[in-house]
């Protein structure tokens, strides 16, 4: 087990923070109702919360490379790492993007008012 403790710390790692920084982008978008985005955001959040992370990791790394094959980049340079870090960033992004927005979303209006009245601005 500890030999493998690296690299599944290093995954985990990377994941999280990637994970951490799309995830915030969901959020904004979703509590923003981007009129098109929003719309994307909810069917990715809805797949990713709905199949299993190991369907993820296959078509992450089977698919992945059929649609760069499609505009003829390579992808034989690429480690396997590096895929399941896609995948496992991506499933991360879904739940922590959700996550914020419903903890945004759920402060009372009360406590925006008082953060303006500080003179705190919407952000």
């Amino acid at each position: 087990m500890l030999k493998a403790f690296p690299i599944t710390f290093a995954i985990v790692l990377v994941s999280t923070i990637f994970g951490l920084l799309i995830g915030l982008g969901i959020a904004v978008i979703r509590i923003e109702k981007v009129p098109l985005l929003n719309a994307l955001m909810r069917l990715y959040t809805s797949f990713i919360q709905g199949t299993p992370v190991i369907v993820q990791l296959f078509i992450v790394y089977y698919e992945i490379p059929g649609l760069l094959g499609l505009i003829h980049a390579s992808t034989a340079s690429v480690t396997k790492l590096t895929f399941m870090y896609i995948a496992y960033s991506l499933n991360t992004a879904a739940y922590t993007g959700e996550i914020i927005r419903s903890s945004i979303t759920n402060v009372p209006r009360s406590q925006f008012d008082a953060a303006a009245s500080i003179g705190m601005d919407k952000w």
